[in-house]
């Protein structure tokens, strides 16, 4: 509770002192890859994709040059392996939620200026990983699946928190009046797990050690969307005349020299 007090204060602190405050809704798909702690016979590292969803807040300083902003994300936390095999291609399960919220800041490098903001941008990441099932067979693979490999699957979910850090670009293109059309990606590095995976199994009939893998919240975001200025426009507008008009002159004073 003390956690969505606190996110809700900082929204309530940027809307009163903003001076373009951007809100977007942004889907999006994150590319995972699980780490492997044992590995089984034929595996072979792949990432993976997952849907990810995400809503931003974002404020732009005055010259427009420097961002700040709040983000909630969700998205499955998912665990598995892949195998060359010729039947099998190994398996996955996501029996965790993970549940982000975002402080972000950023640097525009285009000018301010314009409609279009190009932004680095640095992450912390409070992530909150909660599990949707308990530990628990999700699969038993057999001569029906693959005639070299026999055994149960298991996952084991838990509930996680840790703080990670992310790195990654902005783009926000105000392209018409108060719509902006938005897209972001970052990478993420996680350093806690919130998912294990098991394979107890044998291979041609001989047992084999237990095959075993994580996942840490580690991966690439990839989202896009719209997004609207909520407040600021007027004045937002008003800083753009009054620059456009700065020009005007600037031109007159040139021509009458000339």
């Amino acid at each position: 509770m003390e956690k969505k007090i606190y996110f809700l204060f900082l929204l309530l602190l940027f809307v009163q002192y903003g001076y373009s405050q951007v809100f977007s809704i942004r889907p999006g798909k994150v590319w995972y890859n699980s780490k492997t702690i044992t590995p089984v016979i034929g595996q072979f590292e792949e990432g993976d994709l997952d849907d990810y969803f995400s809503f931003h807040f974002d404020y732009y300083a005055k010259n427009k040059k420097v961002q700040l902003g709040l983000a909630y994300a969700f998205y499955r936390g998912t665990t598995g392996f892949k195998l060359k095999t010729d039947f099998w291609r190994g398996n996955a399960t996501a029996a965790t939620t993970v549940h982000r919220y975002e402080l972000k800041g950023g640097y525009n490098l285009l000018k301010s200026s314009s409609g279009l903001k190009l932004m680095p941008q640095l992450r912390i990441i409070f992530e909150n990983a909660v599990a949707t099932a308990s530990f628990s067979e999700r699969a038993y693979i057999d001569s029906r699946i693959d005639d070299n490999y026999e055994g149960p699957i298991f996952v084991d979910p838990f509930d996680s928190f840790q703080i990670l850090p992310g790195l990654g670009i902005d783009l926000d293109w105000n392209y018409w009046w108060r719509l902006h059309f938005v897209l972001n990606v970052y990478h993420a590095w996680g350093h806690k797990p919130f998912q294990k995976y098991y394979f107890e199994y044998t291979y041609d009939g001989v047992e084999q050690p237990r095959g075993e893998w994580y996942s840490d919240g580690t991966g690439w975001f990839l989202s896009a969307g719209m997004g609207m200025t909520l407040f600021g426009y007027q004045k937002e507008k008003a800083a753009r005349a009054l620059r456009g008009k700065g020009k005007k002159s600037k031109n007159r004073k040139r021509r009458r020299r000339l």
